[in-house]
């Protein structure tokens, strides 16, 4: 039997799942979104988009509604008792989304359901795995519906994007090592009766913990402390401990009511060997748990859905072997890795009680806000803009020799802007359902007509059908007759490529660098796919 036909299976509806459905169907293959809950979440949660996601989703969907719904973030302000230690500046960030949005979870799932229905699909509420097998070129489950009945089906790719407690994790039996930090956090989504910034993060530290006030859209906050004081297994707080540490932590008077949300958590740091096994496929909170500094959680995993979706949907299409599937899980348990260990040390320092550790980390603060080149390794690494593939996946060799560059293949594709400030406007002409392949035009090389129609017309059909070619040239008359055109009077990617005359870049679907190749030679081009 083969379920070649049949719709591949995502299992959980919260942003990473709506996100793997939203790529895979915008790529026109089938596909079913499970989920337990009777309807999405109203509470706001993960509380901020990140550039990188915005951009990896702008194509999917159109990213400025995201942007019409949240708050960008502007930065942060840290202080110690009646200190100011810094401020922090977020809107230095190459990208059109600035560093990203504060964004209720509850909209960014309710902005990808739109978007998703338009699609025509529609998430199957209140319906559960109850098991499944992988037998080999697809997956046999079992589901039960709203009235309990069971049913069986069968799906190429069984995707578990269905949290950390994942019934796909546990059906596979795959270990999930990590560690676990002993204290009890708890957070508030309140009203706050003081003027705080709407538009960025406020920190508080005190010898007995940290406090942090995140705006939320309609003027409420997100309150986030550690309680180092209170056992660990204590429940949900009441709003007389969260007043209690807001007035014990901040050097003036701020009163908070009418809570929508209490929760209490303990962060576990647990991040899966591999996110693949057969068939079946982790994303997400499934494959990666970690603390909430920084807000990488909810972001690393829709780039994990993006990433896995448009690889599938390749796959589903001819191009690709086995290999690009494994690429999916080499490629995001590295990034995963990484954020588990950047958050993790993040945490351990925010929260320190060690008077010690107190003194180097807020004099630390204080004196590296005011370096510029803090601040921008700040800003890049929360709007993780400076997520790479340059070591592992499916990166190609440069087949072309280049004298310099400010980015390689494995990057992602950079946010370009004039000595002006004026965008170029790549973006916009990069794909979300296919490759790009920008043509790049030099001043100082003849026969670029030539090299367009190399790139645009010497491909085997396999290739050319699942590539968008964009011709980049130096003046309106040479980009004359191309169907997509982005005129590059400065050269600006001429030069940031390093290119010495003439050449092309390879885009993956995900806004990532495949390949930098000469423009009148297509044979890397198609070596590249055959790799796949």
């Amino acid at each position: 039997m083969s379920a070649d036909k049949d719709p591949i299976l995502v299992v959980g509806a919260g942003p990473v799942g709506l996100a793997m459905g939203l790529s895979l169907a915008v790529h026109g293959v089938p596909v079913r979104i499970i989920d337990r809950d009777s309807e999405p979440t109203d509470l706001s949660k993960a509380l901020v988009v990140w550039a990188r996601t915005l951009e990896v989703l702008d194509g999917l969907i159109d990213a400025d509604r995201f942007s019409d719904a949240g708050i960008t973030v502007k930065g942060a302000e840290l202080h110690h008792q009646d200190r100011m230690l810094a401020r922090i500046d977020l809107m230095q960030v190459r990208s059109r989304f600035k560093a990203g949005l504060f964004l209720p979870q509850s909209t960014t799932e309710k902005l990808l359901i739109e978007r998703l229905a338009e699609l025509g699909v529609v998430v199957e509420r209140e319906t559960e795995l109850v098991s499944f097998t992988d037998s080999g070129d697809h997956v046999d489950v079992v589901l039960r519906d709203s009235a309990g009945v069971e049913h069986a089906a069968s799906t190429p790719w069984l995707l578990g994007c269905d949290g950390s407690h994942s019934t796909v994790r546990h059906g596979l039996g795959l270990d999930f090592p990590g560690g676990e930090n002993p204290e009890r956090f708890v957070l508030g989504d309140v009203h706050v009766d003081v003027e705080l910034p709407e538009d960025r993060v406020s920190g508080f530290f005190h010898h007995s913990g940290v406090l942090m006030f995140f705006p939320i859209v309609g003027g409420r906050f997100r309150v986030f402390a550690n309680t180092p004081e209170v056992d660990a297994d204590q429940g949900d707080p009441t709003m007389e401990e969260l007043q209690a540490i807001v007035t014990r932590r901040v050097d003036r008077p701020i009163r908070i009511s009418d809570p929508h949300w209490l929760g209490a958590f303990r962060i576990r740091d647990r991040v899966l060997e591999s996110y693949r096994s057969g068939r079946c496929l982790l994303a997400g909170d499934s494959a990666h748990v970690h603390s909430p500094a920084g807000g990488q959680g909810m972001n690393t995993g829709i780039q994990d859905a993006v990433n896995l979706g448009w690889k599938l949907a390749m796959h589903a299409r001819g191009i690709g072997s086995e290999t690009l599937i494994d690429s999916y899980s080499e490629e995001r348990v590295a990034v995963g890795r990484k954020v588990v260990a950047t958050t993790t040390r993040l945490t351990d320092v925010v929260t320190s009680r060690n008077p010690f550790v107190q003194v180097i980390r807020n004099t630390a603060i204080h004196i590296g806000a005011g370096i510029p080149m803090v601040q921008k390794m700040i800003t890049q690494a929360l709007s993780m803009v400076v997520v790479n593939y340059r070591n592992v996946g499916i990166r190609g060799n440069d087949a072309i020799h280049r004298h310099h560059s400010s980015f390689d293949a494995g990057d992602r594709f950079p946010y370009l802007t004039s000595d002006s400030g004026e965008p170029l406007e790549l973006w916009t002409a990069l794909a979300a359902d296919r490759f790009t392949l920008l043509v790049v035009e030099s001043a100082d090389t003849p026969g670029f007509e030539r090299a367009v129609a190399v790139m645009s017309e010497d491909l085997p059909e396999s290739i050319r059908s699942a590539i968008r070619v964009v011709v980049v040239p130096r003046s309106q008359a040479s980009g004359a007759g191309a169907e997509h055109v982005v005129l590059d009077k400065q050269g600006l990617l001429h030069e940031a490529a390093g290119f010495l005359g003439h050449g092309a870049i390879l885009v993956r679907p995900d806004r990532y660098v495949g390949l930098f190749l000469g423009a009148l030679d297509p044979q890397p081009l198609v070596e590249w796919f055959d790799s796949l």
